[in-house]
Order: structure tokens, then sequence, then C-alpha cells
């Protein structure tokens, strides 16, 4: 019975402490306010998404360079870009929040490594259009696409 009691008194724990009213932090409470919970939909969201449709929708095969351990997911390096797209992109809310991150920041340079199809690309810039904005991608046929 003890342990149930403390498994209880955990779980109201918690569900009580995942608000941002529990942030001490000044600077963590605005952080998360503005960034982490903040749920507007910014018209940048549905132009970066309709890419992302477009790119799902697309049969045209690249063969990519794996600089990595492989693919636990493709068995060739021939690659349809809706298969890239479907695998390998961010999900939308983790783009979502690189906007809202760049946006809260303004940062005067922003660095991305492995661009893969560009979609967190279009996210960090459209949250912060002045700042300069440098993307890497090592594999040439997905860069150059």
């Amino acid at each position: 019975m003890e342990n149930l009691s403390k498994l209880s008194e955990y779980l109201k724990y918690r569900l009580s402490s995942k608000s941002e009213y529990d942030i001490h932090s000044p600077f963590l409470f605005d952080f998360a306010t503005k960034v982490l919970y903040e749920s507007e939909n910014y018209y940048s969201y549905q132009l970066i998404e309709n890419v992302r449709e477009h790119f799902l929708k697309d049969k045209t095969e690249i063969e990519i360079v794996d600089y990595g351990a492989g693919s636990k997911i493709f068995k060739s390096n021939k690659r349809k870009i809706a298969d890239i797209c479907k695998h390998n992109v961010k999900a939308a809310k983790y783009g979502q929040l690189l906007f809202r991150m760049t946006n809260y920041f303004q940062p005067g340079n922003i660095l991305e490594l492995g661009t893969c199809l560009g979609i967190s690309t279009a996210y960090l810039h459209q949250g912060c259009r002045k700042a300069n904005m440098t993307t890497i991608e090592g594999d040439p046929a997905t860069a150059e696409f």
C-alpha cells in the first residue's frame, strides 16, 4: 500500500510540474512560453509544408552517396525524392520548433550541417530572414536537387 501511495504522489507531481509556470528562471520562463509552448500557426508553416507535400509526391530517383553507417530502410543507394522526404526529413513539429527558436533568438548567423531536401533550412530561414544562412549537404546528388 505504501508503494501505491508513493506512486500516486509521484504521478501527481509529474502531472502538475509540466506547466511553464513551474519554471522560476525568467529566461527559461520566457523561452518556454514564447518558444516551447507557443502554439501560433505562422503563415510560413503552410508555405513550407506545401513544399514538403510536393516532395512527397516526387518520384524522381537520385543516386546518393551514404557517408554514414548505411540505411536500415533503403537497400540501395538509388532513392526517390518522395522516400527521402518521408524517411529523412524532420517532422513538421520539429521544423516549427526551429522556426520559433530562430524567431526568438534572431541570430546573425545560422550554420546547418546536413541539408537533405532543405525543409529544415526553410524553417530556420523563415524564422530569421536577416541571418546569414550557411547550409552544407555532403551528398552531391541531393545538394544538386
